[in-house]
């Protein structure tokens, strides 16, 4: 169960509930012409219930609708008045002429420019609506250390709530990281992630795409079935692991898994349960290929926790789906600290 804190600031980063394009699967962007669904309305209220025993010092938003429709969302479903702040640099990556697009038609029309969204995010360019060229992933990344320079002077609780890839900039320029690292990690709606300032020491990463309060059993694979879902079990308790493939942590078991990562061949989904201390799987997961160095050292692995990574094929990158999972969470609210 999460508490607040005590020292320091510590910034809830929440993605918005699901909205009409993400179903209609639909470039959204900085487009203001997707709202929440029913849905995602009441997947913004479990948030907000969830975080009912935090009192925020701020509440942020950004001003698109999807994300300001969930903030109040969750500012209706907690215990104590909450004012919401409009946060222009918490808006979406911008996407210029595909916003309300769907994915297949840009996928087909423009091949180049969407295998480097998809595979080169650095590199990635659209010309806006001025003939100027732009680069949306590394733009999002100098507004998102923006942010970060003006919430120095914050303390205690904050809520963001954003975006996707913004709620991803947010989080891994955080940790030191740029736009190169964008896949890294991934955002699912509603997903809660917990990012701490200690005094006197670095950014940590202590809670990563939590969809605890949606009951769901573990995040969602996005896009194809296929490779390797590895999760991390620091001794918790998941319905899930019967039936999958079992590690146990040390030596041996370690060089197992990473050449299973080797094997050649997309395969039908598999999952394997990496069983071990908290520590233990903590020093696995900067082992791990495609691992960013800057965040497996920020990295909390906590004991009761799952953290799940998925290796989509043959020496493929890990993309850290969520850190610090708990099942244990599920329809319990995150209690301030005594």
């Amino acid at each position: 169960m999460f508490e607040a804190g005590r020292a320091g600031a510590r910034f809830w980063i929440l993605r918005h509930g699901r909205s009409t394009f993400n179903g209609e699967q639909r470039f959204q962007g900085c487009s203001d012409g997707s709202e929440l669904t029913a849905e995602g309305r009441v997947e913004a209220r479990r948030a907000g219930a969830a975080l009912a025993g935090i009192r925020f010092e701020a509440v942020y938003t950004s001003p698109l609708r999807r994300a300001r429709e969930t903030a109040i969302e969750v500012a209706a479903a907690r215990r104590y008045e909450t004012t919401v702040i409009v946060e222009p640099m918490a808006a979406e990556v911008e996407l210029f002429g595909w916003e309300g697009r769907r994915y297949a038609e840009v996928c087909e029309s423009e091949p180049e420019e969407y295998g480097n969204w998809r595979h080169a995010p650095a590199q990635f360019s659209l010309m806006d609506g001025e003939g100027r060229r732009r680069y949306p992933v590394v733009e999002a990344f100098e507004r998102a250390r923006r942010f970060w320079a003006g919430a120095r002077a914050l303390s205690g609780d904050v809520l963001v709530a954003t975006h996707n890839g913004m709620g991803r900039a947010l989080i891994l320029s955080a940790l030191g990281l740029g736009a190169e690292s964008f896949h890294a990690i991934e955002q699912h709606n509603t997903g809660l992630s917990l990012i701490e300032f200690p005094a006197g020491g670095g950014a940590r990463l202590k809670t990563m795409n939590s969809t605890a309060h949606l009951d769901a059993a573990l995040p969602k694979i996005k896009g194809e079935k296929t490779g390797l879902r590895l999760v991390l079990s620091a001794g918790a308790e998941w319905a899930g692991a019967e039936g999958a493939a079992r590690l146990t942590a040390g030596p041996e078991g370690w060089e197992r898994l990473l050449e299973r990562l080797r094997e050649p061949g997309l395969r039908p989904l598999k999952t394997m349960v990496a069983e071990g201390a908290a520590g233990e799987l903590g020093a696995l997961l900067a082992r791990l290929p495609g691992v960013p160095a800057e965040l497996a050292r920020a990295c909390r692995v906590e004991e009761g926790g799952l953290s799940v990574l998925h290796f989509a094929g043959p020496n493929s990158r890990g993309v850290l789906q969520t850190l610090n999972f708990s099942a244990r969470r599920h329809g319990a609210r995150m209690e301030p600290a005594a």
